[in-house]
């Protein structure tokens, strides 16, 4: 599961992931507490306190409804 801690320490200079993704790709997993932000500039945003994980609209998420 992605937590907001594991996007938190991936960078020192930025608390937001982003996926690219193609048609097919899928990205699976999060742990509590995302809320859906929409989607803007081509990409479904979450977040999580700090925390932004931005997926590519061309894969599909499983956990849209995942949040809270």
């Amino acid at each position: 599961m992605l937590t907001a801690a594991d996007v938190l320490n991936l960078s020192d200079t930025t608390n937001t992931l982003k996926v690219n993704g193609n048609e097919g790709d899928r990205v699976v997993g999060l742990s509590h507490g995302w809320e859906d932000g929409g989607i803007q500039d081509g990409f479904h945003t979450f977040f999580n306190d700090a925390a932004v994980l931005l997926v590519g609209v061309n894969g599909t998420t499983d956990f849209a409804s995942f949040s809270g």
